[in-house]
C-alpha cells in the first residue's frame, strides 16, 4: 500500500479511516456445504456483513473467489448459489462488490471474458468485467520493449460493461519502489505504451538501396515470415518489429520499391521486391509476360 501510494505523493496514513483490510487467521470461506444438504453462509459471512454496516462500507473487495466458497466452481447452478448470495448481500447492504477472481490456464486474450475460470455463471451475473493480462511477445516486438522487460508490463481491459461504454486498454508498469525503511517494493503505475517506430526518409533510402542488392537467394520477398528472403531481415535489422513492419513496408513501396514476379526455375515464379529495376533478376514483365 505504502508503495502505491508514491505515486500520489502520500502515505497510508493519509487514508485515514477510508481504507479497511481484512484477513483470516484461517480459511475465509463464506459459503460451505451445510451438514443437512445445500449450501449455507459461514459465521465468517455474518462476520462480514456486520463490519460493512457498522463502518458503513460502500465498497468490498473479495480477493481471491476461490478461497471464499466450498462450492464446485465449474458448476454453473452451485456457483450461481455463491454468486446470489453476494448479490443480495450487495443490494440489502447498498454496497458495490468486486471479485478478484483466477484465469484459466494458457495465454490470456485481453478482453475475452470468457478467460475466467469455471462455470460460466460467474460472468453472466456481473455487471463488469475486466481482464489483466501481462504484455505479449508480439506487443514486446511492436513497441521495441526488451525481452527481459516484457514482464514488467500488464494491460487491463474492459471484458464486460452493462454500465456505460467500453474504456480503452489501460496499460500498467511494475515499477520499483523504495520506501523510507529501505525496503524495495513492487507497484503498478499508470504507463503510456510509445508510439511503434515509424519509417523516415532517411530509413526508406538506406533499406533500399539494400533491395536492390537483395540477397543470397534473390530479390527479397514481400512476405513478412520467417524464410530466409522474407524482407522482415531487412525491417528488423533497421529496428522495425511488430506493427512497425507492415508500416515500414508501406512507407518503402511509397518511397518507389515495387512487388513484381520473377523467375526462381523452368516453370516456377515468386514474388520479389525490387527499386530501379535492381537486383538483377528474371523479371517477368521487364521479359514482355503477363
Amino acid at each position: 500500500m505504502s508503495a502505491a501510494l508514491r505515486q500520489f505523493g502520500a502515505i497510508p496514513g493519509d487514508l485515514g479511516d477510508r481504507l479497511m483490510r481484512l484477513g483470516p487467521i484461517g480459511v475465509a470461506t463464506l459459503m460451505r456445504r451445510s451438514v443437512i444438504g445445500g449450501f449455507e453462509k459461514t459465521s465468517g459471512f455474518a462476520e462480514l456483513a456486520r463490519l460493512v454496516a457498522e463502518r458503513e462500507v460502500d465498497v468490498l473487495v473479495l480477493d481471491p473467489l476461490a478461497e471464499l466458497h466450498e462450492l464446485d466452481e465449474n458448476s454453473n447452478g452451485e456457483l450461481r448459489q455463491f454468486i446470489a448470495a453476494l448479490r443480495t448481500f450487495a443490494i440489502e447492504a447498498g454496497i458495490a462488490v468486486l471479485l478478484i477472481h483466477h484465469v484459466r490456464k494458457g495465454a490470456v486474450v485481453p478482453g475475452d471474458m470468457d478467460a475466467a475460470r469455471g462455470a460460466s455463471a460467474l460472468i453472466g451475473a456481473v455487471r463488469s468485467a475486466w481482464t489483466l493480462a501481462a504484455m505479449s511477445e508480439s506487443e514486446a516486438e511492436t513497441i521495441n520493449i526488451p525481452k527481459d522487460r516484457r514482464s514488467y508490463f500488464v494491460r487491463l481491459d474492459d471484458a464486460k460493461t452493462n454500465y456505460g461504454s467500453a474504456c480503452a486498454q489501460r496499460w500498467y508498469e511494475k515499477t520499483v519502489i523504495q520506501l523510507d525503511n529501505g525496503e524495495e517494493l513492487l507497484a503498478l503505475l499508470p504507463w503510456t505504451p510509445p508510439a511503434p517506430r515509424a519509417a523516415s526518409v532517411e530509413d526508406c533510402a538506406v533499406m533500399l538501396r539494400e533491395i536492390e542488392r537483395g540477397v543470397a537467394g534473390g530479390p527479397y520477398s514481400p512476405k513478412l515470415g520467417p524464410h530466409q528472403r522474407s524482407v522482415r531481415a531487412l525491417l528488423r535489422r533497421h529496428g522495425f518489429a511488430g506493427a512497425a513492419e507492415r508500416s515500414a513496408l508501406d512507407a518503402l513501396l511509397d518511397a518507389g520499391a515495387e512487388i513484381a514476379m520473377f523467375r526462381t526455375g523452368a516453370r516456377k515464379s515468386a514474388q520479389g521486391l525490387r527499386h530501379d529495376g535492381a537486383p538483377s533478376a528474371e523479371w517477368a514483365d521487364l521479359e514482355g509476360e503477363p
